[in-house]
């Protein structure tokens, strides 16, 4: 029965400190290599008096997929990516409330780089004379 009591004492021992041990020598993350992550930011301004404009819809448009936000009052504007490819349509969402611009549209082609990057992009507002 002590035999018994034993072998049944080491085996819950070795399950417990067992697994701490092989957890503890686990690497962190097991999967592939984390993708680089890629920022896209930048500034909506009024093309002719340089003025920061908020409430301008930017979207990032990557094959089907868009990702939209307003501009702030500061006029910034900032995307993550993981894509190289990209446009930028930009369009005036609020009416006359700050001027009404054109709608604008950039093609943007993004360095290559396996260690993720910034690239800022300042985007100019044409006013819209027509109304």
């Amino acid at each position: 029965m002590a035999e018994r009591l034993r072998r049944w004492f080491a085996s819950i021992l070795s399950i417990l400190f067992g697994s701490t041990i092989i957890g503890a020598c686990a690497p962190a993350y097991i999967g592939p290599p984390p993708v680089p992550v890629n920022t896209i930011k930048g500034q909506v301004k009024d093309k002719d008096s340089a003025q920061v404009i908020a409430d301008i819809r930017v979207m990032l448009i990557i094959n089907s997929y868009t990702n939209s936000e307003s501009s702030y009052t500061n006029g910034a504007y900032s995307f993550y990516t993981h894509s190289t490819v990209a446009i930028l349509a930009v369009e005036d969402i609020d009416g006359v409330t700050n001027g009404t611009y054109l709608p604008t549209n950039y093609t943007v082609t993004l360095p290559d780089n396996s260690s993720g990057f910034t690239t800022n992009i300042g985007i100019l507002m044409t006013t819209n004379t027509n109304g």
